[in-house]
């Protein structure tokens, strides 16, 4: 079955597909050199214990989503992309946070977060636990009452396995915090709020310097994310009629590719400037090089994004 064409179509005119693979392309070099970063970073924090994971984990998610929007802008689906470039902020802003001061106790913080996140889970998945079976209950009789759950050994030495970590001395100031932050009645503590930090999203952008990212992403874009941002910039009027824009309508493409590469610029310069400083001149060669031409042109009506991000 074909889709309706007014609706949807997947292939669109030459000179739109032409001007969509060159921003996906360009994307993709922002990706290739954010992989040797990575690399560099690897390599700087070499015999360092759990302190450096969190970094790692939120730069390798930071790449994953760059990936994941490069891909969708290729073919036009650019709408959904925000999607991902919001997760890219909240990785981005995760690393900002941790690097800005105080870094092994943040990422302490993040850690034992981390790990009774997962606990949480661990009882949700285990029948023999009050959270499993009230969650069995929740199930019973949906489409999903069968789906298979990991066997209980398993569940039960994972939970041991977390547990430990928990009794590491590393662990132990930042275990402390998460139990006082319950006894205050929070229920679900972020990690970020450990030890006087911010206590939600938008006072973590502020503290970051990322408040213009944060209104953009978290602000006006946020319907993308629970789907109530259903007029704006998807009704258009034409002769007096007034019709839905198909789907892969690529009308906000620059943006997401100036806010893309804006974030990955600033991202990649502030794990350069503290883990591998040596690199910096590297960054800007290819800065100069790779990027700029089409950065500066796309982006000529953000200069304070460009101002922010260089």
């Amino acid at each position: 079955m074909e889709p309706i064409e007014d609706l949807l179509s997947r292939k669109p005119q030459d000179d739109v597909s032409t001007f969509l693979a060159t921003i996906a392309d360009s994307i993709e070099e922002i990706i290739n050199f954010g992989t040797h970063v990575f690399e560099w970073f690897e390599e700087g924090v070499a015999g360092r214990g759990d302190e450096v994971a969190p970094i790692a984990m939120s730069f390798k998610q930071f790449l994953e989503m760059l990936d994941a929007i490069s891909a969708l802008v290729r073919i036009s689906i650019v709408e959904p992309s925000k999607i991902q470039l919001r997760s890219a902020l909240e990785a981005s802003m995760s690393i900002a946070w941790i690097l800005q001061e105080d870094s092994e106790r943040r990422a302490m913080a993040f850690m034992v977060w981390n790990v009774h996140e997962e606990l949480k889970w661990n009882h949700k998945f285990d029948e023999k636990t009050p959270q499993g079976k009230e969650l069995k209950q929740k199930l019973k009789d949906t489409a999903i009452e069968n789906t298979q759950l990991p066997p209980s050994a398993n569940i039960e030495n994972a939970r041991q396995n977390l547990n430990t970590l928990l009794t590491r001395p590393k662990y132990h100031a930042a275990e402390e915090e998460y139990q006082r932050l319950r006894k205050e009645k929070i229920k679900n503590p972020n990690w970020y709020s450990f030890f006087g930090g911010p206590r939600n999203v938008e006072q973590l952008a502020t503290k970051v310097g990322m408040t213009e990212w944060y209104e953009l992403l978290y602000r006006q874009w946020s319907g993308v994310v629970h789907a109530t941002d259903l007029l704006v910039g998807k009704v258009a009027t034409s002769e007096g009629k007034t019709y839905i824009q198909k789907m892969r309508y690529p009308g906000e493409v620059e943006t997401v590719y100036t806010l893309t590469v804006s974030m990955a610029l600033k991202t990649y310069k502030r794990i350069l400037e503290i883990f591998i400083p040596s690199k910096l001149e590297v960054f800007a060669d290819w800065y100069v090089s790779e990027v700029r031409d089409l950065y500066m042109r796309l982006s000529s009506g953000n200069p304070v994004i460009v101002a922010k991000a260089l």
